[in-house]
C-alpha cells in the first residue's frame, strides 16, 4: 500500500459498521495485520522490519526479542516480532506482547513467640504464619510431643504452656504449600516453696512444692492421729459393714511401705472434722484438683508431669512420667474394704474431700502404663492416699 490518507471500515455480522481513518507514510503496510493489530489488545506495532506477515502468525515469538520468524513464516526484521513472553509461548497468534505466568511453590514458614527455653513460669506463646505468595491458610499444632497433621488442633489463640512440654507446629498455604514440622520444647521449672516445709503431728517432715497459685505437699501423708492428737484405728478385719469407718494402714501391714508411700485412708477418716492434715493444710476438694491438671495441660498429659519419673518405685514402663511439675506422685495401691491390698507400684490413688454418693467419693487416679490422670469414683470404705493442700 502506497503512502497516504485512507479510511478503512470493517463489518462483523450483528455489529455496527467500523470506520476507521488513517495515514500511512512509508513504504508498505499489511492490512490484514493492520486490522488484527487494531482489534488486539496490546498489539506492537509491525512496520519496523520489513518482515512478511508469517512472522507473526502460529506460535509466536519464543524470547519476543527477533520476532521474525515462525511456522510458515520468512525470516523477519530485528525489531518486527512480538516482545512480550518470558516463557514459551508468550506471545498470542498474531504477535501479541506476551505474560509472564508464576506459580507459588513455596511454603509458608511460622515462628514461636517466645521460642522454646526455659521458664520459671507459665508461657503465652504465639504462632505467626507468613507466606508471600497465595498466603497462609491454617496452623496446626500438637503439645503432647506427637507430630502434628492437618487432623490436629488449628492454631486460634495464644497457647497456654504451663508445664514442661514440646510444642510441634506447621502452617498450609492457600495453594497447599506445606510447610515441615517444626518444633519447640519448653521446660517450665516449678517453683518450690523455697526450703519450706511442714511437720505433722507425728513429727513427720513434708516438702512442699508451688504449681500455679497451689501448694501441695510432694510426699503422701503418712499420719497416725488426727491433728488433736486422736489416733487412728488401723485393723486387719473386714470392713464392709460399717457404714462410716475411719481407719488407716501400712500397705500389706509393712511399716517400711509406709515411709515410702505413705499411708492408706478410709474417705471418712481423710475428711473427719478432727482434721488429718496439719493445721494450714486441708484435703484438697474434686475442684482443686481439676485445677491443678488444668494447669498442667489437662488430664490427658497432667499425670506424667505429676508422676514420679523412672521405676524405682512405678512399675516399668511408667509412661510419660517426667515429674515437670515437681509434685511427685507415687503408687501407693490401695486397701480393700474385705482386707486385701493391691497395686502398690502401679496405682496411686488419691482422695478429693468431695463425696459423689452416700457410699462414694471423687478420686484421682495415676497408672504405670500411661501419662493420664482419672477422675474417679471410689468406694469410701476403701484405704487410698492422701496429699494434702496448703488452705
Amino acid at each position: 500500500m502506497k503512502s497516504g490518507k485512507y479510511t478503512i471500515t470493517t463489518k462483523k455480522s450483528g455489529y455496527q459498521n467500523n470506520v476507521k481513518k488513517m495515514e500511512y507514510k512509508g513504504e508498505f503496510i499489511d492490512m490484514n495485520l493492520y486490522m488484527k493489530c487494531k482489534s488486539s489488545a496490546g498489539c506492537v506495532d509491525t512496520s519496523g522490519g520489513g518482515g512478511s506477515s508469517g512472522g507473526s502468525t502460529s506460535g509466536g515469538t519464543t524470547g519476543g526479542s527477533t520476532g521474525g520468524s515462525s511456522s510458515g513464516g520468512s525470516t523477519g526484521g530485528t525489531t518486527g516480532g512480538s516482545t512480550g513472553g518470558g516463557t514459551s509461548g508468550g506471545a498470542t497468534s498474531g504477535g501479541n506482547t506476551g505474560g509472564t505466568t508464576t506459580s507459588d511453590t513455596t511454603a509458608p514458614a511460622t515462628t514461636a513467640s517466645p521460642s522454646g527455653g526455659s521458664f520459671t513460669s507459665a508461657q503465652s506463646v504465639t504462632l505467626t504464619c507468613s507466606d508471600s505468595g497465595s498466603g497462609c491458610y491454617q496452623t496446626f499444632y500438637t503439645t503432647d510431643g506427637s507430630t502434628p497433621s492437618t487432623l490436629s488442633t488449628v492454631y486460634a489463640t495464644p497457647i497456654t504452656i504451663s508445664a514442661t512440654t514440646i510444642l510441634k507446629y506447621f502452617s498450609v498455604d492457600v495453594n497447599g504449600n506445606t510447610e515441615t514440622v517444626k518444633a519447640e520444647t519448653y521446660a517450665i521449672s516449678a517453683t518450690t516453696t523455697g526450703n519450706i516445709t511442714v511437720t505433722d503431728i507425728d513429727g513427720n517432715v513434708y516438702n512442699t512444692v508451688t504449681i500455679g497459685a497451689q501448694t501441695w505437699m510432694k510426699e503422701n501423708l503418712k499420719v497416725t492421729k488426727y491433728r488433736d492428737g486422736t489416733a487412728i484405728p488401723t485393723t486387719t478385719a473386714d470392713i464392709s459393714a460399717e457404714t462410716s469407718p475411719k481407719y488407716q494402714w501400712a500397705y500389706n501391714a509393712t511399716e517400711s511401705n509406709a515411709s515410702i508411700y505413705g499411708r492408706l485412708y478410709t474417705w471418712h477418716a481423710a475428711t473427719d472434722s478432727r482434721g488429718l492434715c496439719p493445721a494450714g493444710w486441708h484435703l484438697p476438694t474434686d475442684s482443686e484438683w481439676t485445677t491443678l491438671e488444668n494447669y498442667l495441660g489437662g488430664s490427658s498429659v497432667a499425670g506424667g508431669k505429676m508422676k514420679e519419673a523412672g521405676t524405682t518405685h512405678w512399675a516399668s514402663p511408667n509412661t510419660g512420667a517426667d515429674n515437670s511439675s515437681g509434685f511427685t506422685a507415687l503408687p501407693g495401691g490401695y486397701r480393700h474394704r474385705n482386707g486385701t491390698f493391691s497395686n502398690v507400684g502401679y496405682y496411686g490413688f488419691l482422695w478429693s474431700a468431695t463425696g459423689y454418693s452416700s457410699a462414694g467419693a471423687w478420686r484421682r487416679d495415676l497408672y504405670y502404663g500411661d501419662g493420664i490422670v482419672y477422675r474417679s469414683s471410689g468406694t469410701m470404705s476403701f484405704g487410698s492416699s492422701v496429699r494434702c493442700a496448703k488452705d
